[in-house]
């Protein structure tokens, strides 16, 4: 799979977590039914929050998959109202919006396992 980072899209990233590979276990992981071959992350407008925002776009083959909405931040409690403010704001307000990634359990992904910096 091949990460590409619009608008230095990277920089902002490895400057919140410092460095992209936590970033992109959380996609691979995030992906782990879904055949993707390319990932393109670019920024978009920071949350109500303060929490980064990132676009992102798979790409399978010649198709295109609907985009994911990611959320960055060092707290997890900025990534919680982040989630909050996606679903009271956005989600039900505007149609076609990018979808959170669900990971079968009803709940969006995120690190609390491991370091509570980001969701997707």
């Amino acid at each position: 799979m091949h990460f590409e980072y619009i608008d230095k899209a990277d920089l902002q990233i490895n400057e919140i977590l410092g460095g992209l590979a936590e970033f992109e276990d959380l996609l691979v992981e995030a992906l782990r039914n879904t055949i993707v071959d390319r990932v393109a992350v670019i920024p978009m407008t920071p949350g109500l929050s303060g929490a980064a925002v990132f676009r992102i776009n798979r790409v399978n083959g010649s198709h295109a998959l609907l985009p994911w909405i990611a959320k960055v931040a060092k707290e997890y409690e900025l990534i919680r109202r982040e989630r909050d403010n996606y679903k009271n704001y956005i989600v039900d307000k505007c149609p076609n919006v990018p979808t959170l990634i669900n990971t079968g359990a009803g709940a969006e992904f995120d690190l609390r396992v491991r370091r509570p910096t980001c969701f997707v």
